[in-house]
């Protein structure tokens, strides 16, 4: 048998007013908090290059109106999210994926297997790049000719097909809410089970 505690009409009195008065704090802290869980978990599931888009997550929270809101204002989240529709790429996105293309090859991520008639270039993601071998290059003009022949290919694919979204968040609701809901509880479970001296 759990423990019975035992209250008189006036500590109950007093109890009850204290739990109105101070539950809306407690419940909005309670959001904060599980905000806060989510947010750690969402930064662990964003893909990562640079680690721009997982330093993008912000909690927002409006006292005010009760609100608190989990966002990435990464202007190409929603993208990297949801994915886009074929599109023609300016110069600015092309030089973002050359950069891209350049980093991968850094680290290793692509690797190009030089074979006697062509080489192929493989991507982690769907791309596939197929180009012809040329004269023997030094190695610093070998790797621009890679990465201006991936970039190219990875440009024409999304002409072609647009872009695949990674939904990174919606594959994962079910465990953040989850995760957010325990958080949740446990933040009100602790502020309605606290004794009964204790102040809120």
């Amino acid at each position: 048998m759990g423990n019975v505690i035992s209250m008189d009409e006036k500590a109950l009195s007093v109890r009850l007013r204290s739990d109105a008065t101070n539950a809306p704090k407690a419940i909005f802290r309670a959001m904060v908090s599980s905000a806060q869980r989510g947010k750690g978990f969402l930064v662990a599931a964003t893909p990562v290059d640079r680690g721009i888009l997982r330093n993008a997550w912000k909690i927002v929270k409006s006292s005010a109106t009760n609100e608190v809101q989990l966002v990435n204002d990464q202007p190409y989240a929603g993208v990297m999210e949801r994915g886009a529709r074929p599109f023609k790429m300016g110069r600015a996105g092309i030089e973002a994926i050359k950069g891209w293309v350049g980093r991968q090859l850094r680290a290793g991520k692509i690797i190009l297997k030089p074979k006697p008639r062509n080489a192929i270039a493989h991507l982690t993601d769907a791309y596939k790049v197929r180009f012809k071998s040329r004269p023997k290059l030094s190695k610093g003009a070998e790797r621009q000719q890679a990465i201006e022949s991936i970039t190219w290919a990875i440009v024409k694919t999304i002409e072609k097909v647009g872009i695949k979204g990674r939904r990174f968040v919606m594959n994962n609701l079910d465990k953040l809410a989850a995760l957010m809901k325990e958080e949740m509880d446990r933040s009100l479970d602790n502020f309605f089970s606290r004794a009964l001296g204790d102040k809120e």
